[in-house]
């Protein structure tokens, strides 16, 4: 029969609650040092959203998901579009670009590639609905002077070597196309008035709501991906170059113009579904997760 030495006993014991003591007063040590980081709130301006509405749709803020829910049947498409017009004219530059297509309603909807906030709407054909209260019931037969007299505010021009005269302003534009036996200049107002656009696209800049703000140094925030508009939280973190091995050669190799960084996530961090509930809350320290409230 092994007989257990009291003392050995008592030391293990005596270290095993030091060390849970330890791991007890470092849990209370990071939520003490999350409690001292102030967070700022950001209001969205609504200014800065984009002030035309097509039936409902909010650029920057509804997507696909919600498009679903409120009866349009968006389909992705794997190449932008079958005119080539369109495809020419609405291909951003620096960025991937995803396309949906709603073939009943004539409706393309454009997303960024790893998001679904919708960032552009292109209507064309017998495309009918409602534009800012304006009633739209036939695109491909609705009068250009018609539309003048809804949307004063835009002007008429012409972009580059495209065949359309457009009537714009910077986040909607109506492309009429140009009739070869009229000349371009002077702009015939009268005749282009009577004719009917051939497409018409909305576009917004989701960067004046989503976009890095610099807060303080190096430290940025940005409010969450799908949070409803009235959600004034802010996400901080900070950029760090990254040590490793890969990032560091990468480094020296650019004579260190390329600097590889990792993100370091600070205070409360929120992340939304694209129906702009909830997905997780959760809190870190320099980068360390304190704690988990809801996944």
């Amino acid at each position: 029969m092994v007989q257990i030495d009291i003392k050995v006993t008592f030391s293990l014991i005596t270290v095993l609650l030091l060390v849970l003591n330890s791991c007890r007063d470092e849990s209370k040590s990071n939520k003490q040092r999350f409690n001292t980081f102030t967070q700022k709130t950001f209001e969205v301006d609504t200014s800065l959203m984009c002030r035309f509405r097509l039936d409902g749709i909010i650029l920057c803020y509804t997507t696909i998901t919600d498009l679903k829910k409120m009866g349009f049947q968006p389909i992705y498409m794997p190449k932008p579009y079958l005119e080539k017009d369109i495809t020419e004219i609405t291909k951003g530059s620096g960025q991937n670009w995803k396309y949906y297509l709603d073939k009943k309603k004539n409706i393309i909807f454009k997303t960024a590639e790893d998001n679904e906030l919708i960032t552009s709407i292109i209507i064309y054909d017998n495309f009918s609905g409602t534009l800012n209260g304006f009633l739209i019931k036939n695109l491909s037969k609705t009068k250009m002077k018609l539309i003048e007299s809804h949307f004063k505010e835009l002007r008429w021009g012409i972009r580059g070597n495209l065949d359309y005269w457009i009537y714009s302003d910077e986040e909607i534009d109506f492309y009429t196309k140009l009739i070869t036996a009229t000349p371009e200049y002077p702009f015939n107002k009268e005749i282009y008035g009577e004719r009917s656009p051939s497409f018409a696209i909305i576009n917004c800049f989701c960067s004046r709501i989503y976009g890095e703000q610099l807060i303080m140094k190096d430290t940025n925030a940005c409010k969450p991906m799908y949070a409803p508009l009235e959600d004034n939280h802010l996400n901080y973190y900070f950029r760090k170059p990254k040590t490793d091995i890969i990032s560091t050669i990468t480094g020296i190799m650019s004579a260190f113009k390329i600097v590889p960084k990792e993100e370091i996530r600070i205070g409360k961090w929120v992340t939304y579904n694209p129906d702009h509930t909830i997905k997780s809350i959760k809190y870190y320290n320099h980068g360390q997760l304190v704690e988990v409230t809801k996944e």
